[in-house]
């Protein structure tokens, strides 16, 4: 019984809001008359609507798994999901009700008292956690499976970076006038195809809570319209992985191999335990093969034991690193591999052959033995290197698929090896550059505990290492992390009691002649401004925090970004004072055409009100 119409409408974005409203009163004659759920699909309606719809809510919800839902409790009151529900999709939805800001307006129809300070953001998570779906269903006939994400933020960047990359992808040359930029612009022609995502420009329309986060999901750009062209940019795509080197096997990597069936995920995960090295490498390949085929999910949880036996291999490679491992070939075939090397060397160097391991006796690597006289590896380590990198390409391509997150998140262990190997100074860039976008893409789904806390703590350190980095991509992806996770609000907590420190890592940045640091700081702040009134007030009054995005404002890469946290900061009451310091210029930015100048004027209105 869905009304085509009525959906038509909705999913146009040029069609007014009086006819949004219009069609909408019409789809809301059917709430509580209409049942979707299979327990009352049958029923003859009572005449008390109310009670229909939160018999048939409920019994939804627990038809798709959450049915756990709990409605809270706002000025000593219960909320009123069914007049809630019905305001929202009277006004086309709660997306059409996000991008326009219209949930003050509901607060007031419901009646909420004064006190409720944050009353529309409370409507907004509610309607989110136990209404969505519902509406999905009711208003437009989607499955649990094809509800789309909702659009947090008013201007959301999509991270071509964070797209999955085949094992042998061609290089993406530098953006010009940047030494590595991981920014493009907009207006450049992108790649196209699955390892290329960039949607058109997000809608900068206002919302309560905004927030700055990559969308890794597939169908995330093609439900974001355009309200407005913008000058930001995004992420490029990253260099390739691996360069100039090929895997050679003879077996097939697609095609005869079969994901439907268990035998065959079995046999994937059994390769990789084996420790035979051909079985390794198909293993390997096989994964990157997969995870990049865009007409496959690759979901973990199907291959059981996959990431206990990568998070092997990377182990592997993070002993050698720290120099740990004890064994290697024996000394007659690293002879044979490594004569030239040794021939070259010994006879210039006076080596203490004390210190040297008796060939007759144990079989150690002799060129470890040596330490760092020779300008080469042992054999041992260059193959784990080049499964590290495998490795690291494919746990990088899993990660964005946002159904693989929770796997990730819930292995803490593989976690710990990637950041272990990230701080290494020894490991290989690419390795390090892909373990950071894996932890930075599945970051939104970690909860930040007493497990969990070395991801923030390691980011942090890097961050640290800024004035003597000579790497700014290193930076930029442990900034991001940090954006990341405070974009989770259960991590907020954790995040206060570090909160000092890593606002005045990011105001540093904020001031950096390197603009791409710059963004993803003011990102950083950003998200952590949709935290709750003591983060706000406490990155108002940070000493030159406010100063620095007043500046940003004239940088259009920035300006959009800079103009939601303002947006926010000014939503705390005890914040006006400091930014009515800087009116002048917030309304010379509301009177411009910038990408900023709405949000910039919903922040003046907000500073405007008793």
């Amino acid at each position: 019984m869905v009304d085509s119409q009525a959906v038509n409408v909705f999913l146009k974005p040029e069609v007014t809001r009086e006819e949004r409203i219009e069609v909408g009163n019409r789809v809301v004659g059917t709430v509580g008359t209409y049942f979707i759920s299979r327990a009352l699909r049958d029923s003859v309606p009572s005449r008390d609507r109310r009670r229909n719809f939160l018999e048939d809510l409920s019994a939804y919800m627990n038809e798709i798994g959450r049915g756990n839902f709990k409605i809270p409790t706002l000025g000593g009151f219960t909320l009123d999901v069914f007049i809630l529900y019905q305001e929202v999709v009277r006004r086309g939805g709660v997306q059409h009700v996000i991008d326009n800001r219209e949930f003050k307006e509901i607060s007031k129809i419901l009646r909420l008292p004064k006190t409720c300070t944050a009353a529309a953001f409370v409507l907004r998570e509610s309607y989110e956690k136990i209404l969505y779906f519902y509406e999905q269903k009711h208003v437009f006939g989607r499955s649990a499976e094809e509800v789309p994400p909702v659009v947090q933020l008013g201007a959301r960047l999509e991270r071509v970076s964070s797209t999955p990359r085949s094992l042998n992808a061609t290089d993406t040359p530098a953006y010009e006038g940047s030494r590595e930029n991981s920014f493009t612009n907009l207006s450049m022609e992108q790649p196209k195809g699955f390892g290329s995502e960039l949607g058109g420009a997000p809608s900068v329309s206002p919302n309560r809570r905004h927030t700055y986060v990559d969308s890794n999901n597939r169908n995330a750009t093609s439900s974001m319209g355009w309200d407005r062209t913008t000058s930001y940019d995004s992420l490029q795509t990253s260099r390739n992985l691996v360069q100039e080197e090929v895997f050679v096997t003879s077996r097939p990597l697609s095609g005869s191999f079969r994901t439907d069936i268990g035998s065959e995920r079995n046999k994937l995960v059994l390769a990789l335990q084996s420790g035979i090295e051909d079985e390794i490498s198909w293993a390997l390949v096989t994964i990157n093969v997969l995870s990049f085929d865009p007409k496959l999910d690759f979901l973990i949880r199907d291959y059981p034991m996959l990431l206990e036996s990568l998070e092997i291999i990377l182990k592997e490679y993070l002993e050698d690193l720290n120099g740990c491992r004890t064994f290697g070939l024996h000394p007659d075939d690293e002879d044979a591999r490594s004569s030239g090397a040794k021939n070259k060397m010994l006879s210039a160097v006076d080596i203490n052959t004390s210190n040297v391991i008796a060939h007759n006796n144990v079989c150690n690597p002799s060129l470890q033995n040596y330490g760092d006289l020779f300008c080469t590896r042992d054999p041992i380590f260059l193959k784990r290197e080049w499964n590290a990198k495998c490795v690291a390409n494919a746990l990088r391509n899993l990660s964005f698929i946002e159904r693989n997150h929770p796997s990730f998140a819930k292995h803490v262990s593989l976690l710990r090896t990637c950041i272990s190997i990230i701080v290494s100074s020894e490991a290989a860039s690419q390795v390090v550059y892909d373990l950071s976008d894996t932890l930075k893409n599945i970051a939104v789904e970690v909860k930040l505990n007493q497990d969990t806390l070395f991801l923030l703590d390691s980011a942090i350190a890097i961050l640290y290492e800024w004035e003597d980095c000579t790497d700014d991509t290193r930076i930029l992806k442990a900034t991001e992390l940090i954006a990341r996770l405070c974009f989770n609000p259960d991590n907020e907590l954790e995040l206060l009691k570090r909160f000092d420190e890593i606002l005045s890592l990011l105001v540093g940045f904020l001031s950096s002649e390197n603009k791409d640091i710059r963004l993803v700081a003011v990102g950083a702040i950003c998200n952590a401004s949709a935290f709750d009134w003591n983060a706000r007030v406490a990155i108002a009054k940070t000493p030159s925090v406010v100063y620095y995005l007043t500046q940003c404002l004239s940088d259009p890469y920035i300006a959009p970004l800079s103009a939601i946290t303002i947006a926010n900061l000014a939503e705390a009451p005890s914040n006006r004072a400091i930014l009515l310091r800087y009116e002048s210029k917030f309304v010379h930015v509301a009177m411009s055409n910038s990408a900023a100048s709405e949000l910039v004027a919903c922040a003046l209105k907000e500073l405007s009100d008793d």
